[in-house]
């Protein structure tokens, strides 16, 4: 059953600073400390309600959300294990002081309660579609923006991908591991008598045995028959046991690593073919009807796409190749895109981040993700007279696309400050002039082109001299025209690297190979606002900090301007 968390009461003889010293008591509840900006700027702006969804109207009542939200920040925030975790929150005066846990016996919800929330969370994102996690994050963004009066006129992206807790593994394995964890609850003796007897043997070492024990006994030319003759393996145990746990996974490999092809009989004709009937003196006699076989075939692995399974143990993680040479990254994974506010006077909150499959490229992220700002920044704004609009968004060449050119090239879009363009290097400039005459400039010979269209190809052609020529359809023209009237900021370069940074800050707990801790997408977005929740704190503490600091100066300025004033009258006196 939902329940709101209510305020716990303190008790005179519990109560942590009763058994403090004065300085310690002092660093415990000092406004500026660190326990005590988180527990105002994220704790208090975390709002329950939004969990609602996630519980009966019946029942034993929920434990704190407030606090097991806090928790996961905590422990992604630190890199904490979920032992460390639970150590600090229960010893640690600092941590608990941040969860709002005042008294000595108080204590965060168990660690059953804790995975439960997390799988409810999780559970509910996979069958509804709905981020409940993102929504708290834009919430407690929305607060933020208003406490600290952020306009947002200037927001930069930048991107990561990240690899899933997966082995990198080759088609054999993939397939292998997918059928060992798909047997291991059953009895597969059922299947005994349609298999060879060499490929039940194969499943029956398969239920005792890892992957590798099977793998690493064959030469190459074994591991590839034993690819076929897992394809027919696979048929058989989709026939046979179509209502078992992961059948849609074994049925997904199936689909995406083989193609079938109808078997042929000994006279090397097709099996299969409707009824007939043979008349013999006018008598018919009915043929027994043959019903059509398929063998699988093994795909090339050009065929098989990027969207393909990458293990068994993470169903969403897909691949993804990105650079050349030594900056290539090979991705078994997702991607999660970052927007950040950024100014000279602000606090470079991150107001937006999405997480999708590594296959997914960064210009899908752009639009969205400006929708998304521009919404938290509208509305966390608290004044008429504050710009709430985003006027720039500064980014790199891999946001670039023809739909993204077309889209912020309209008025009530920001401006595109992007650092390069894909495709080739530009060599005409094209513009329509005030007269609506399209004017075609070749950079590099330094000359105008005539432009003329031809009705045979239905095609714009450019004549630059020595009979060469540039066919261009409508669209192409209409694209090229558009990329014309866009400019690159040569700021934008400089400001764009300080996203990186952004990144990094974000992104530097994960492992070897930028391998996150958990699989599946709902977990990897769980990680990643946790993260950005964390390292927003980490930049609001630091503005604080820097705000006290300010005004220390300023006031010892102040002093020491009054006692100079003090002594000159105190001289001039005497």
């Amino acid at each position: 059953m939902y329940k709101k968390s209510e305020s716990k009461q303190g008790d005179l003889f519990k109560d942590v600073q009763q058994h403090l010293s004065d300085r310690k008591k002092k660093e415990l509840t000092n406004p500026h400390s660190w326990q005590n900006v988180f527990y105002e700027n994220v704790f208090c702006n975390i709002d329950e309600d939004i969990y609602s969804v996630l519980y009966s109207s019946s029942g034993r009542p929920n434990a704190s959300i407030r606090e097991i939200i806090c928790m996961i920040v905590l422990k992604e925030g630190n890199g904490w294990s979920d032992e460390q975790l639970f150590d600090q929150c229960d010893f640690n005066l600092k941590i608990m002081w941040a969860l709002g846990l005042h008294n000595i016996d108080d204590s965060v919800p168990s660690s059953s309660t804790y995975y439960d929330f997390r799988k409810r969370l999780t559970d509910y994102q996979k069958s509804s579609g709905e981020d409940l996690l993102k929504k708290c994050f834009n919430k407690v963004t929305v607060n933020q923006v208003s406490k600290l009066k952020i306009s947002g006129l200037k927001v930069r992206l930048d991107s990561k991908l990240i690899n899933s807790n997966i082995a990198l593994v080759d088609r054999t394995s993939l397939i292998l591991e997918a059928i060992r964890v798909f047997i291991k609850p059953l009895e597969i003796e059922k299947i005994k008598p349609k298999i060879s007897s060499r490929n039940y043997e194969l499943l029956e070492i398969l239920k005792t045995k890892s992957t590798s024990n099977v793998i690493y006994t064959l030469s190459k030319a074994e591991q590839e028959n034993l690819l076929d003759e897992m394809g027919k393996i696979i048929q058989q145990l989709k026939k046979n046991f179509g209502g078992a746990k992961h059948i849609k996974a074994l049925r997904r490999i199936y689909k995406e690593q083989y193609y079938e092809v109808e078997e042929k009989n000994e006279n090397n004709k097709q099996t299969g073919g409707k009824t007939s009937k043979k008349r013999n003196g006018g008598k018919g006699k009915k043929q027994k009807k043959r019903t059509k076989k398929y063998v699988p075939k093994l795909k090339a692995s050009k065929d098989v796409p990027a969207t393909s399974m990458q293990s068994i143990h993470d169903t969403d993680a897909t691949f993804r190749r990105k650079g050349k040479g030594n900056g290539e990254q090979v991705i078994s994974g997702y991607h999660a895109n970052i927007t950040e506010v950024y100014g000279e006077e602000e606090v470079n909150l991150i107001v937006d981040t999405q997480v999708a499959k590594a296959n997914i490229n960064e210009n899908e992220f752009l639009i969205p993700s400006l929708d998304n700002s521009q919404d938290v920044l509208h509305q966390g704004s608290t004044s008429t007279d504050r710009a709430t609009k985003i006027e720039v968004a500064t980014m790199d060449g891999g946001y670039d696309s023809v739909e993204n050119r077309k889209e912020l090239s309209k008025k009530e879009r920001p401006k595109y400050n992007i650092t390069k363009f894909k495709g080739r290097k530009r060599r005409f400039d094209i513009k329509v002039d005030i007269r609506g005459i399209t004017r075609v400039y070749d950079k590099q010979l330094k000359k105008r082109c005539k432009l003329t269209y031809s009705e045979k190809t239905k095609k714009h052609i450019i004549n630059y001299g020595n009979n060469e020529k540039r066919y261009l359809t409508q669209k192409e023209l209409d694209d090229y025209i558009l990329l014309c009237q866009i400019t690159i900021d040569s700021a934008a370069v400089s400001e764009r690297a300080n996203v990186e940074s952004t990144i990094h800050q974000v992104f530097h707990r994960l492992e070897k190979r930028n391998k996150i801790k958990y699989r599946s997408i709902e977990k990897c977005n769980l990680y990643v606002i946790s993260r950005v929740l964390w390292v927003n704190f980490k930049r609001i503490l630091k503005n604080e900090v820097s705000t006290l600091i300010f005004r220390i100066l300023i006031f010892s300025c102040l002093m020491e301007q009054h006692n100079f004033k003090n002594q000159n009258i105190t001289v001039h006196s005497s």
